[in-house]
């Protein structure tokens, strides 16, 4: 839950109903054994929280299934432009926390 009250608080993510992901994780948390479970129900309770996450963002199978080569591009890019910009912070002394708080508010969003 603390993930999910972090992700609603920053609005990294928009259009993402929290409340009620938040209310399904609670009605699985009721459902899970405090003892032992078998390996099947395990991975059935798994892949209802899947699912779960899934519905909540909006994931399709499509945007789930990246080939190694979608993956890379990613990483070449967005995050490393993202690693510039903080690389930039630390050694910009001209400009104010306000200034930088704004640049990281824009950063790793979804739009």
């Amino acid at each position: 839950m603390v993930l999910v009250n972090l992700l609603a608080q920053d609005r990294i993510v928009s259009k993402v109903n929290f409340s009620q992901l938040i209310a399904d994780l609670e009605a699985l948390k009721q459902i899970i054994p405090d003892d032992k479970i078998t390996k099947k129900h395990h991975e059935e309770l798994a892949d209802q929280l899947f699912k779960m996450w899934n519905t909540a963002f909006n994931l399709t199978p499509e945007l789930l299934n990246l080939s190694l080569e979608e993956i890379s591009e990613i990483d070449k890019h967005y995050f490393y432009i993202n690693l510039l910009i903080l690389d930039c912070q630390k050694v910009a002394v001209n400009i104010s926390p306000t200034v930088w708080q704004e640049i990281e508010d824009r950063m790793l969003r979804v739009p």
